[in-house]
């Protein structure tokens, strides 16, 4: 990068916030733990903690031509920088604006971590929808990637974002919701349409969102985690409709047993007799657990449904505060991996995908490792299975990249929704919505990003805006 625009940079945040060094750009070239596919290396890191900052970045990227990339934690694959040019690093950009507990919402930065968050909702008695990662992954950027099912009342961690501060492309300023029309922060939907969606799922293609508001909620007199075992499909599926329908606890989540050789650190699971377990959080007030428990055991028989030694918590997103002492599922697990994941109809489809994909696994001689759970009381649910590889091995990389790509590719036949990610979101674009959708879509990048400079090459905007023989 010419030293001109080095030195500009510079100009706005200090040098000590702007570095070249290629040692610390090829730091920032790939995440913590999927392989270096589609990447480049930046040209240039910056770190901002204003947001007025970042407003003139954003200016100097346009009079450039300069593609911009987004980063606050290594634990995503939206914010890979695929043409080189700016990384904002927001992880600077950590605090936490406001805790409400009136009418239950905090705002938060960027850079605000789960740890961080769960702390100080803790002194108040209160928690968030968090999810299954360390307790140092960034909050708002998992709530933009609509992470995973938290609880079957809330959804989806982006079911609870309620308003946004956005620098748009331009270096303008947009809030959505309550804090567009009175710079408040408690309400998503009004007499205007919703634009806190449009940035939704949008891997920092359409702007940098320097502000976000989240429902809260109080934390229960009481939670427990009941785990049930199964040696079938169908009773697995059995057990998770019976849940659903009596609406009991706050989450279900699902593994196979070889699942947490990969993920816990101890051995409790060695006494686990059953193929999958489900680990159902249970929270509420004393009467309301109990009468809970008293569902369960209606239907655990002890032969084709029963109890599990659950000494520890596997659900790691609905269990498991992200607790700077808790145990999470990336650090303790090994080597690299892809995660093909797909979305469902309720519980049905279940029947299908799971055997397929252990199956399949099986006879590719890895574990049969997997992850499931429902949303919002089994109107739908998720199921990701893991691919593990050796980095240092291409052929290992290989394989399990082809047939990850192959699964996902099935996925697709099966009309179910994938889970986007860097590695099929152009795919999804260019061949499924096509039409009035993609039109529409490349209209509303074209106008919020004349120049195409935010997150060039994610959801199929290259630098050609886009492609669609990917």
């Amino acid at each position: 990068m010419d030293q001109v625009i080095v030195s500009q940079l510079e100009n706005i945040v200090g040098s000590e916030r702007v570095s070249t060094d290629p040692a610390v750009l090829a730091s920032y070239s790939r995440c913590m733990y999927l392989p270096r596919v589609h990447s480049a290396r930046p040209q240039c890191v910056v770190r901002p903690k204003e947001v007025n900052e970042i407003q003139r970045i954003l200016h100097i990227a346009n009079n450039y031509k300069i593609p911009v990339y987004l980063y606050t934690a290594a634990q995503s694959d939206a914010w890979y920088p695929l043409e080189g040019g700016i990384l904002l690093d927001l992880s600077g950009m950590n605090r936490i604006i406001e805790i409400n507990t009136e009418q239950r919402y905090a705002v938060i930065e960027p850079g605000v971590t789960q740890g961080q968050l769960w702390r100080e909702l803790k002194k108040r008695g209160m928690t968030a929808a968090f999810w299954s990662a360390p307790p140092g992954a960034a909050v708002l950027s998992n709530y933009l990637e609509q992470g995973w099912p938290d609880k079957p009342d809330t959804g989806l961690t982006s079911d609870n974002v309620i308003s946004l501060e956005v620098v748009l492309p331009t270096g303008e300023i947009l809030r959505t919701g309550s804090a567009a029309q009175f710079g408040e922060w408690w309400m998503r939907h009004g007499t205007i349409p919703d634009l806190t969606g449009l940035f939704i799922g949008a891997q920092g293609t359409l702007g940098v969102v320097t502000k976000m508001s989240i429902r809260i909620f109080d934390e229960p007199e009481v939670r427990e985690v009941v785990v049930c075992g199964t040696d079938t499909v169908p009773d697995l599926v059995k057990l998770l409709k019976y849940i659903c329908k009596k609406k009991i606890g706050v989450g279900a989540e699902c593994r196979s047993k070889e699942t947490l050789k990969l993920f816990l650190h101890d051995k409790w699971y060695e006494n686990c007799t059953s193929n999958h377990l489900c680990a159902v959080t249970l929270w509420g007030d004393r009467q309301q657990v109990d009468h809970e428990k008293e569902l369960l055991d209606k239907i655990v028989d002890a032969k084709t449904i029963r109890y599990e030694p659950g000494v520890g918590d596997i659900s790691s997103s609905s269990g498991r505060a992200p607790n700077p002492e808790g145990v999470t599922e990336f650090i303790y697990m090994k080597g690299s991996r892809t995660c093909p994941c797909c979305w469902m109809p309720g519980l049905d489809p279940w029947l299908k995908v799971l055997p397929y994909g252990l199956n399949r696994m099986k006879e590719l001689g890895l574990l049969p490792t997997y992850t499931g759970a429902p949303a919002f009381h089994g109107r739908f649910s998720y199921i990701r299975f893991f691919f593990y590889f050796d980095e240092s091995d291409p052929k290992s990389v290989e394989t399990a990249m082809k047939e990850a790509a192959k699964m996902k590719q099935w996925m697709l036949e099966q009309k179910y929704l994938l889970r986007v990610s860097l590695a099929n979101s152009r795919m999804m674009v260019g061949r499924l919505a096509g039409g009035v959708y993609y039109e529409f879509l490349k209209r509303i990048k074209q106008t919020v990003d004349p120049n195409n400079i935010m997150s060039p090459g994610h959801l199929g905007f290259s630098g050609g805006l886009y492609v669609p023989e990917y």
